[in-house]
């Protein structure tokens, strides 16, 4: 996917497994949905070259880097939901985040010959913000209840 270096940041500490990687070659809109709502979803991008995309969303560049064919660094269009890398040779490698909580992920980007990245969360979202322990009967309780079945069926069988 690329030296290591160039995914990881302060907010990064490590870099993505070489061989896990989403390829694109058409442009278009593309959508990811998680199974479960993820909070700050990273994207590790690898050959982003002469490309632009947009999330709809506000995005943060957290690192960049040299790759196979040329170093770049993306500009952020005006909205911050997005960047491009104009010009040949200027090669996006690194980790964007997405702030916020997320079900799915929709963007769109740019024909291009190849470019790919890779998905990675840091959170699963909670569904109650202040999820408070399930209220369990007391271990006596229900050992009284038990006893007093059972007496009641001998009571029941001596009658």
């Amino acid at each position: 996917m690329g030296p290591p270096g160039i995914f990881t940041s302060p907010l990064v500490p490590n870099a993505p497994p070489p061989r896990e990687i989403i390829a694109l070659d058409e442009g278009g809109t593309k959508t990811i949905t998680f199974s479960q709502p993820v909070v700050n979803p990273l994207l590790a991008m690898v050959s982003w070259n002469a490309n632009s995309v947009d999330f709809g969303t506000p995005i943060q560049i957290l690192s960049s880097g040299c790759g196979a064919f040329g170093c770049g660094s993306p500009t952020l269009n005006s909205a911050g939901t997005g960047f491009s890398t104009p010009g040949t040779f200027n090669e996006f490698h690194g980790t964007s985040r997405l702030p916020g909580t997320f079900s799915s992920i929709t963007f769109t980007d740019q024909n291009e010959g190849w470019h790919g990245f890779t998905v990675g969360i840091t959170a699963l979202a909670q569904n109650d913000p202040d999820p408070q322990p399930v209220p369990e009967p007391g271990t006596l309780a229900l050992i009284g209840l038990g006893l007093a079945g059972l007496a009641g069926l001998r009571w029941a069988r001596t009658a």
